[in-house]
């Protein structure tokens, strides 16, 4: 496992700018999204999994994870909490839940 510490610019989860530190596949923190396990960080990316390739280059990982915060898809979610709440279109509870969780485990202190 790779330990890659910064900032992505760009991903903010329910208008919340956050601090990213990947260890690749996945955050070194807990993140939640539909595309990121809350408990762990992991993040449910095929390019990091079965579909990875030595032409990806950083950028275009951290443009990757960019979009898979930026698109919160529920429909094969690895955070079951998460893409429930988006099935049932629930928007309010999932951006105060993801809010909740940005600002305890995502903000630099």
């Amino acid at each position: 496992m790779h330990d890659v510490q910064g900032t992505v610019k760009g991903v903010r989860i329910s208008g919340i700018s956050a601090f990213v530190r990947l260890a690749f596949p996945g955050f070194a923190a807990p993140a939640y999204a539909p595309g990121a396990r809350a408990q762990t960080g992991e993040i449910c990316l095929d390019i990091l999994k079965n579909a990875w390739s030595p032409a990806w280059t950083l950028q275009s990982v951290c443009q990757a994870i960019l979009a898979l915060m930026s698109d919160a898809a529920p429909d094969s979610p690895l955070n079951c909490d998460a893409g429930n709440l988006l099935r049932a279109n629930d928007r309010r509870g999932y951006n105060s839940l993801a809010r909740m969780y940005t600002l305890e485990l995502a903000m630099p202190r």
